[in-house]
């Protein structure tokens, strides 16, 4: 009996799922399809032939095309290497996928070349049947460092916040600061290390944090990013989400929890000051308190009475409070 294209494609994506999660395959596929083992058989030499998975002995692992270029920085334009490079590595994706890669290669690969002070940039796109992972790599200055010197900050983790909040760069005459914020959101995995630093995740997986194995490593800075062919995500309604009705970059968010990965607590005055640096640039601003059991009269008041009474016209949301932070967001903002 043939099987029709759609259960095919059904019992194709059960058969990739075990053999990512590295799990049995055959007994499960004939029980739950109801097909021959000759026929799970078949499908696995077909996977392989068209090399979606790879034969690792008696088991099976999903194959990975790596290709890997390095380039002089010296004279180099970004949308030549993605035209060159990665464009013809996603001519079958969606057209909203190849305009998040499209946006994100080219933002990241151009920080590298204008802002890293290195000679060369080495770039490694790793492509599975699931989508694309590209890793941008130079033997610069290091981005948090710039930026933390460049700002005057305190460390390279608040560098790693002021990156976060958008509208943060050290050319203000040649760049806007917002292609790091927007590549975090659009793609589905994102992740800078820079001398041990570490800033990873998409939106409310971010986190922030120092991998000591990794101060030594042959390369100063490694941006890198994975967008899924099957993303729904397109960069319109990333962009709408955070610009305001002048079609501005206008809203931001802050995760609080990101904030005390370096901070011993959220009590003090100066805390507050460190979070709402350049914060005055944005329309509305939305604070996450997911994680946080409570803050300072100090750091409420701060937030919520001076700056705020500072800056009127920006608005000041608040998500995942608990009473306790509620009582002193709303104590702050009674004594306006």
């Amino acid at each position: 009996m043939r099987i029709k294209k759609e259960k095919k494609d059904e019992i194709i994506k059960d058969i990739l799922d075990r053999v990512d999660k590295r799990k049995a395959i055959n007994s499960f596929i004939v029980e739950k399809h109801g097909i021959t083992r000759q026929t799970v058989n078949n499908y696995l030499r077909e996977l392989v032939k068209n090399e979606i998975i790879e034969k690792q002995g008696k088991n099976y692992e999903i194959a990975i095309k790596v290709f890997d270029k390095k380039y002089k920085i010296n004279g180099l334009e970004e949308d030549i290497v993605y035209e060159e490079f990665i464009k013809p590595l996603i001519v079958d994706y969606k057209s909203n996928v190849q305009m998040i890669i499209n946006y994100s290669f080219t933002e990241m690969l151009n920080n590298a070349i204008d802002h890293s002070e290195s000679k060369d940039v080495e770039i490694i796109a790793g492509q599975t049947y699931e989508g694309l992972a590209i890793l941008i790599q130079d033997n610069g200055v290091g981005i948090f460092r710039k930026i933390k010197e460049n700002k005057n900050l305190k460390n390279e983790k608040q560098a790693i916040l002021e990156l976060k909040k958008g509208k943060l760069t050290t050319d203000n005459k040649n760049h806007t600061g917002e292609g790091i914020f927007f590549t975090s959101r659009m793609t589905n995995v994102f992740k800078i290390t820079s001398f041990g630093d570490v800033f990873t995740g998409n939106k409310k997986k971010d986190k922030i944090f120092h991998d000591f194995e990794r101060e030594n490593e042959n390369y100063s800075t490694q941006v890198a990013f994975l967008v899924w062919k099957n993303s729904e995500v397109t960069p319109k309604e990333i962009f709408e989400r955070y610009q305001d009705e002048d079609d501005c970059f206008a809203k931001t968010e802050i995760i609080v929890k990101l904030v005390k990965e370096y901070e011993k607590n959220l009590i003090s005055r100066s805390v507050a000051k460190r979070i709402l640096n350049n914060l005055e640039k944005f329309k509305e601003i939305t604070f996450d308190y997911k994680g946080i059991e409570n803050i300072g009269q100090g750091f409420a008041d701060q937030i919520y009475r001076v700056f705020q009474n500072e800056n009127p016209e920006v608005i000041l949301n608040n998500i995942n409070v608990n009473e306790e932070i509620e009582f002193m967001i709303n104590r702050a903002k009674k004594r306006m």
